[in-house]
Parts: structure tokens; C-alpha cells; sequence
């Protein structure tokens, strides 16, 4: 039986390198791991692409943005919410009704917001406030609500 063994040794059917042993396994594991990785990294280590800026006409004059309608849509709102019976309840319309603004021959700013509010026995209702500010439209001078049906 010795020699059966020792012919088997010599052919290579039996050898110290069997592909059961654990090392194997887990250096072949590593290696694909490491495929796998880099062919991942590859998409996502991609150079970001070069971000273009445009310079401004020499011509063009230079634009002052005036936000007053911005502050006084948000000037408005804040008032309505603290005039507000139940102010968590409180909910403008301002996709299907944006505010409408208007500087008036004056100087001053308006602005027009639908709105609907629970009132204090907790029945919701719509209604229409006009804000009325100075021209820097933060210096609010009246507010009136009006049902809206």
C-alpha cells in the first residue's frame, strides 16, 4: 500500500496543494474582491468634468435685482400668521393662487394672498388678505382679510 501511495504522490493526485485548502479559498476570494472594486472605482473616479464660466457681455449693464416683492410676500405671510386665531393652521395657496403684487403710483407695495385658516370654533375658511407696505416692503401699514367664496 506504500508504494500505491507514493505513485499517487508522484503522479500528482495527492499533493500538499489541494484546492479544499482555506488559504486558497479566501486568496481567491480577495482577488475577486479587488476585480470588483476596481471596476467599480473606475466608473466612480471619474475627473469631474471642467466647469465653464461665460464672462458678461462688455455692453450688458449691470443689473440691480430688486427683491422688494420677495420680503414683501414673505413680510405678508408673517402677518398673516400672527393675526391668525390658529396659527398652525394656517395655509397659503400659492400654487394654485400665487400673491399678486403691485407697487402703487405712491410708492407703496401691495400684495394680494389667498389663504385658508381654521377659525377659533374650528371651521376652516378661505380668505383674501391685502397687505399694504411701505416701498421698502418690510414696513407694513395695513392688513385686511376678506372672505373669499
Amino acid at each position: 500500500m506504500a508504494n500505491a501511495e507514493i505513485v499517487r504522490v508522484m503522479r500528482g493526485l495527492k499533493s500538499g496543494w489541494s484546492a479544499s485548502a482555506w488559504w486558497l479559498k479566501l486568496a481567491i476570494v480577495i482577488v475577486v474582491y479587488l476585480v470588483i472594486r476596481a471596476v467599480f472605482n473606475s466608473f466612480t473616479d471619474s475627473p469631474e468634468p471642467a466647469k465653464l464660466t461665460q464672462a458678461a457681455p462688455a455692453s450688458a449693464p449691470s443689473v440691480v435685482k430688486d427683491d422688494t416683492e420677495e420680503v414683501a410676500r414673505h413680510s405678508c405671510w408673517d402677518a398673516i400668521i400672527a393675526r391668525a386665531t390658529n396659527k398652525s393652521s394656517v395655509d397659503f395657496h400659492s400654487f394654485s393662487y400665487p400673491p399678486r403684487f403691485r407697487k402703487l403710483p405712491n410708492g407703496r407695495v401691495e400684495v394680494l394672498v389667498k389663504f385658508s385658516a381654521k377659525n377659533g370654533f374650528g371651521a376652516e375658511s378661505t380668505s383674501i388678505a391685502r397687505c399694504l407696505f411701505e416701498s421698502d416692503g418690510k414696513t407694513l401699514i395695513d392688513l385686511e382679510a376678506a372672505d373669499s367664496r
